[in-house]
């Protein structure tokens, strides 16, 4: 539903059948219209029955800030005109609210609403912090055939690794099966080989 559809309408007092007026403004609160305000009385939301008319069940005295007309600013005090309609559902629900330049905005922005409308900060988006492409390295231990194993490595009391062994893809295999290519890795040498002419 659309605020300026409603506007000007009367609205019947449903106990008397008496006119209260022409709806004039709409309050808002929690981005929820609760009241709905005539030239001669205010009456909340839920009061109100629309059908062929717009009828009231009761008159209410409220102090809910009414909207329509309000000029709205930025948290930085720039201005961006007047709020002319206001987008909501037919429960009540606040959709958007219209301003005289053809500009929206959602309820969920507002920060108060007194004589004027105040917005809420708006969060600066942070740049996507660019993502290095960090290649995957298979930690497959190739590296270590043909070194020497300098220790004795264990699994459980169990040998896994004679030292003074030369690393082959069969023994790497093993100590990948057992967990133990960390423990390898850390204890293995490059063969020395004999320069003596």
């Amino acid at each position: 539903m659309k605020a300026s559809t409603l506007l000007d309408k009367q609205v019947i007092l449903l106990s008397t059948g008496e006119s209260l007026g022409a709806i004039c403004d709409f309050a808002i609160q929690n981005e929820q219209l609760v009241a709905i305000k005539t030239e001669k009385a205010t009456f909340l939301f839920d009061a109100i029955k629309f059908g062929d008319g717009i009828f009231a069940t009761k008159k209410e005295n409220c102090d809910f800030p009414f909207v329509l007309n309000k000029l709205v600013y930025t948290a930085k005090g720039k201005l961006l005109g007047n709020v002319c309609d206001v987008n909501f559902s037919c429960k009540g629900r606040i959709k958007s609210f219209v301003l005289t330049t053809g500009k929206t905005f959602s309820p969920r922005k507002v920060h108060i609403v007194k004589d004027v409308v105040i917005l809420k900060k708006t969060a600066k988006k942070q740049p996507a912090k660019p993502q290095l492409a960090i290649p995957k390295l298979s930690v497959g231990g190739d590296f270590l055939i043909g070194r020497l194993c300098d220790k004795d490595i264990f699994f459980d009391n169990e040998l896994i690794v004679k030292k003074d062994s030369k690393v082959t893809k069969v023994l790497l295999d093993k100590v990948k099966r057992y967990g133990k290519l960390v423990e390898l890795s850390l204890h293995t040498q490059e063969i020395k080989k004999n320069t003596n002419h």
